[in-house]
């Protein structure tokens, strides 16, 4: 948000800045829920 990216644009995310186990497709899912969680 703060980059100013659409919730479109950061949900096509598909590496995060940090090690995780999340990778590829299966991203968009949990980045959906951050989204929604931080803009509530």
């Amino acid at each position: 948000m703060k980059a100013g990216k659409t919730k479109e644009e950061f949900i096509k995310t598909t590496t995060l800045p940090f090690e995780s186990e999340w990778k590829g497709d299966g991203l968009g899912r949990p980045l959906t829920a951050a989204w929604e969680e931080l803009s509530a």
